[in-house]
């Protein structure tokens, strides 16, 4: 990672499906995923308690469409896609050490 963004650009992150991580402390880890227009989605992060983790959704505007930013490494957010899109997803590390999790797309 660099700067605390993953080396080698995005990740893409298909729906019904997980991807396990590792974020250094204070950096960002930064997913793509698209979703249907109309459809729920559910994006959950479990982290391995060692710092607070948040979770951030952005659309192609940089507007922010959900977020569970409280002070644990469990976030979940859900939203409805209003049209077919791809979106920004942040995992941010609050903490001092590195936190490794999984995040769960459905």
């Amino acid at each position: 990672k660099v700067n605390g963004y993953h080396r080698f650009g995005w990740v893409d992150i298909i729906r019904f499906q997980q991807h396990s991580d590792c974020v250094n402390a204070g950096a960002v880890d930064v997913y793509k995923i698209t979703c249907r227009g109309g459809e729920a989605t559910t994006i959950y992060v479990s982290g391995d308690g060692d710092t607070d983790l948040d979770l951030y959704v952005y659309d192609a505007n940089g507007n922010l469409i959900a977020c569970d930013d409280d002070g644990t490494d469990e976030c979940l957010v859900r939203f409805v896609a209003y049209r077919t899109h791809t979106f920004t997803v942040r995992v941010r590390n609050r903490g001092r050490v590195y936190n490794c999790y999984t995040l769960y797309a459905i």
